[in-house]
């Protein structure tokens, strides 16, 4: 941003013109305008923010700084701009409502003291975001949050913000990244899911492939006719012995074994052999990453493969399933933090025992 660096002598002028200018043709660029030179001779970004709303063009760049936008166009940073209100907080005042799901709150300037549990509190500095685990569920915030010091937020309501995850795949995948916390899907099991139950001895109908998909963990919460409308958006193939059904760099797509064994082949690792029932690269699909491993068939076998863009229309027509997998999220890594929790108290008591 050009309010962040010396301004070359040369420019003034040309930006004083827009300034005067633009304002009915082009009033963001004018607004911008207006903020450059009203902050050029104080020598810092947030000079004239106590009383005036930032323009746009500066929104749209400190927006574009917090990680959940970190693969959104300018064009979606404006369009997110268009969907929320600028919000200023003063020392000490509550930011949100404990106990509803009203918005998220995106932190552009300032410290928000946090309440996450009796005896914690974290501070969040700028750039960061607010209520964004309870909104991904539809659930009520349960720990206050107070501003540190004077703070700048941009609030988007509850509503609104699940509309435009369900509108841009970039915004979706983003968070799912954000979420998942890498691109090779380890932190929720690997890139295959095994079924805790076996497959009915009959033709598979699709209430049958629905029940195998919600098997996989950040899918177990999802409505059985969301379920139907994702088995309904893929397709099924078959596979001869020896045959590719993905390399490691190709665009990952959820699959769903049917027939059959696939062998799971990465870097570094050992072979994984994965059988009827067997979810593949469910993570690496809402993260839009790489399969980062190959799938060969070592038997023949059928697989039911839905296509990362087809996942996600399926989301974005529907926003309970795009809830669900959130709150699956979440659930796993509770999940994940209590069994490290466990099985670290368990390695003390035995030290303590010996």
């Amino acid at each position: 941003m050009a309010c962040r660096e010396p301004l070359l002598p040369q420019l003034i002028d040309d930006i004083e013109w827009v300034s005067r200018h633009r304002a009915a043709t082009h009033p963001r660029v004018s607004a911008a305008a207006d903020w450059v030179l009203a902050t050029r001779d104080r020598g810092r970004a947030r000079a004239g923010t106590d009383r005036d709303g930032l323009p746009v063009v500066e929104l749209a760049d400190r927006l574009g700084r917090i990680p959940i936008f970190e693969f959104v166009s300018v064009d979606e940073l404006f369009r997110v701009i268009e969907s929320g209100q600028e919000v200023r907080y003063a020392a000490g005042q509550a930011v949100g409502v404990e106990g509803a799901t009203e918005a998220v709150e995106l932190l552009i300037d300032g410290t928000v003291r946090q309440v996450v549990g009796l005896d914690e509190q974290r501070d969040l500095p700028a750039p960061g975001v607010l209520g964004l685990e309870e909104v991904l569920q539809g659930a009520p915030t349960l720990h206050p949050s107070l501003a540190r010091e004077p703070c700048v937020c941009f609030r988007i309501r509850a509503d609104d913000f699940m509309a435009m995850v369900a509108d841009d795949i970039r915004l979706a995948q983003g968070l799912f990244r954000l979420l998942l916390g890498s691109a090779d899907g380890r932190r929720n099991g690997g890139p295959a899911h095994l079924p805790a139950v076996g497959l009915p001895s009959s033709d598979l109908q699709p209430f049958d492939k629905a029940m195998l998909v919600r098997q996989h963990p950040l899918l177990s919460r999802a409505a059985v006719g969301d379920l139907l409308a994702l088995v309904g958006a893929a397709r099924e193939l078959s596979l001869w012995e020896g045959e590719t059904l993905f390399r490691d760099d190709d665009a990952a797509s959820l699959c769903l074994v049917l027939d059959g064994i696939v062998q799971l082949e990465a870097d570094g690792d050992g072979p994984l052999v994965v059988g009827p029932g067997g979810m593949l690269l469910v993570a690496e699909t809402l993260a839009g990453a790489l399969a980062g491993c190959n799938g060969t068939a070592v038997r023949a076998c059928r697989v039911l493969r839905a296509e990362r863009d087809d996942v996600f229309t399926v989301l974005s027509e529907r926003t309970t399933l795009l809830q669900d997998l959130f709150s699956g999220i979440f659930a796993a890594e509770v999940s994940a933090a209590a069994a490290k929790t466990a099985g670290a108290a368990g390695e003390s008591a035995g030290a303590t025992g010996a």
